[in-house]
């Protein structure tokens, strides 16, 4: 056994040792495939999608641009709008006018030729009138939707005529001789309906219509605008620009509102002294070189507002000569429309944001409800989180809003959300203008109701003086007392005419009422010593209890209902009245 193995070893060793070795075979290079067609459309697709994403994101810049255009001022917003409305104006006169507008003004003369007709033709001349009045006007937000709803009206109306009288074609050439799709929608099925001598007076009472909202005019008030149109400016009336009266050193305002009135009946009177008359004219240098005739003293033992205590039944009621008009509702200033959202806005909603994300409170700010003057930011909380926790971190959202004027409301009144109110850092002015022309004040014409202002949600408040015959107004000092006297005083005198309101001032600084001097309303100059105040009130003491009888005697509570019998003539006269 180990010579055979032996003796196979041997001849294993001999024929490898016989053999030549072989040559190392060089690696062969692996042929190139062809790329498949798969991998080519790959990076074609990638490439869509990187120039999709590419222009998406250019989109969305220039669109987040535009969203910013809400931090412009209200007055560059319309003069842009303004001067589009101009550029518009141009392209289309281009396109209709002179077939002049190259391949885009061919094609907007075909899409106003298939809109509007023949009337296409006046669109130039509509749109830059609409551009130089948003140019030359100011803004007004309450009248906006119904001068909207107005032209919408008056165009559907007008077209619809347009289009009945030029035959009313339904063919498509002969719509574009006449109103276009809009004039043969609004004509045709009121022709289809009923008839031709149906649909003509339907379409003039609609296009009536919508020229009497366009222009805020009711139908009662159309004789009267008619009038005003044809007749002479009240200040340029012969018979009462002998009456009307120059203020030195008043503004034209004031000086407007200064006209005297006519009484419908005399009424009896009380003798004004000739001392108080010097006092009172000391008091005020300011005052109009032409005062409405006093009137007469009343035979009898009557004594004067300078006499230590009025008679019973006396009225130092002055008579007045001339028609009394109240004053225009342009005559007051318009102010700014309201802004929806600022930057000031999104810094106090991230800074509330992380107030609470560094408290770690489930909750975020969902929404907020902007005024002129503070804001309030709607807070909703998470799942079995307490409200407490909100309200416990009021001194940390006021470090971080940097005020120390936070109010917390948990909740907000019908919401299921914690109001946070913040005083603006951008606050707006209110105007007394836009209060009394709000939809608010104009529901109610009692003459009583004076504007207050806004609320924080924007919304114009009102108030009708007439439940509130007792008015205390305190504040400190700079916080808007006398801004709202005036308020009152200017809204009494933009409502009522001196027949239904008539006031006695006293001003015991005597430089605040000065502007006030000499309007028709009042019974006796403005008050400015103390005695003459105490003898004043001493009179409306008597006068009001003179009051209690009479609307006793009349048996009514309200002297809304005393004065609704008064035109009736049910008056009672009570037994020893000295009224008439």
């Amino acid at each position: 056994m180990p010579g055979r193995s032996s003796t196979k070893t041997t001849t294993m060793r001999s024929r490898s040792s016989g053999t030549k070795p072989r040559p190392r075979s060089t690696p062969r290079r692996p042929v190139p495939r062809r790329v498949p067609r798969r991998v080519s459309g790959r990076i074609l697709g990638r490439g869509l999608v990187g120039a999709w994403s590419l222009l998406a994101r250019g989109v969305g810049r220039a669109a987040r641009a535009l969203g910013r255009t809400r931090e412009l001022e209200p007055a560059h917003r319309r003069d842009g709008l303004a001067l589009g409305l101009v550029a518009l104006a141009v392209v289309a006169a281009a396109a209709v006018w002179w077939t002049a507008g190259g391949p885009v003004g061919a094609g907007l003369q075909r899409t106003l030729r298939a809109l509007f007709g023949a009337a296409s033709v006046g669109l130039p001349v509509v749109l830059a009138g609409v551009g130089v009045i948003l140019m030359r006007t100011e803004p007004d937000v309450a009248a906006r939707p119904r001068r909207t709803v107005g032209t919408l009206l008056l165009t559907l109306g007008t077209l619809g005529l347009w289009h009945l009288a030029l035959g009313a074609p339904a063919d498509g050439m002969g719509r574009s001789r006449a109103a276009g799709v809009v004039g043969f929608l609004v004509a045709n099925p009121l022709v289809d309906g009923f008839t031709g001598w149906v649909a003509v007076p339907l379409l003039t009472l609609l296009t009536g219509y919508g020229l009497l909202v366009l222009t805020g005019t009711p139908v009662r008030a159309v004789p009267g605008r008619i009038r005003q149109l044809w007749t002479a400016p009240p200040d340029q009336d012969p018979d009462t620009a002998g009456t009307d009266a120059t203020v030195t050193g008043a503004d034209p305002a004031t000086a407007r509102l200064r006209r005297p009135a006519r009484r419908r009946q005399a009424t009896q009177t009380t003798e004004i002294t000739e001392e108080d008359t010097q006092g009172a004219t000391a008091a005020s240098p300011n005052r109009l070189p032409a005062q409405p005739k006093a009137t007469e003293p009343v035979d009898g033992p009557v004594q004067g507002l300078g006499g230590s205590k009025p008679g019973p039944g006396t009225s130092p009621h002055r008579v007045v000569e001339g028609d009394y008009q109240l004053p225009p509702p342009d005559l007051l200033l318009k102010g700014d429309p309201p802004k929806t959202r600022s930057k000031a806005n999104d810094a106090m909603i991230e800074a509330i944001t992380g107030v609470l994300d560094q408290f770690s409170v489930d909750a975020q700010v969902t929404g907020f409800s902007r005024g002129p003057t503070v804001t309030r930011y709607e807070v909703e909380v998470g799942l079995g989180v307490k409200v407490e926790k909100i309200t416990q971190l009021t001194r940390n959202i006021a470090y971080a809003v940097a005020t120390d004027n936070v109010r917390l409301l948990a909740p907000i009144p019908g919401k299921s959300a914690v109001g946070i109110e913040v005083p603006n850092s951008d606050r707006e002015m209110v105007r007394l203008g836009d209060v009394l022309r709000s939809p608010t004040s104009s529901r109610d014409q009692h003459p009583m109701v004076i504007g207050l202002g806004k609320d924080i949600e924007g919304h114009f408040v009102t108030a009708n003086l007439t439940k509130m015959p007792h008015l205390l107004v305190a504040g400190s000092t700079g916080s808007g007392k006398s801004s709202f006297v005036n308020s009152m005083l200017v809204s009494l005198l933009t409502r009522a005419t001196p027949e239904e309101v008539r006031m006695i001032l006293i001003d015991p600084k005597m430089v605040e009422l000065t502007p006030y001097e000499g309007i028709p309303h009042l019974i006796t100059p403005i008050i400015t010593q103390p005695k003459k105040a105490a003898a004043a009130l001493a009179w409306l003491v008597e006068e009001m209890e003179q009051r209690y009888q009479d609307m006793q005697a009349s048996r009514v509570r309200h002297i809304d209902d005393f004065n609704a019998k008064l035109k009736a003539g049910e008056i009672t006269t009570p037994l020893g009245s000295q009224r008439e």
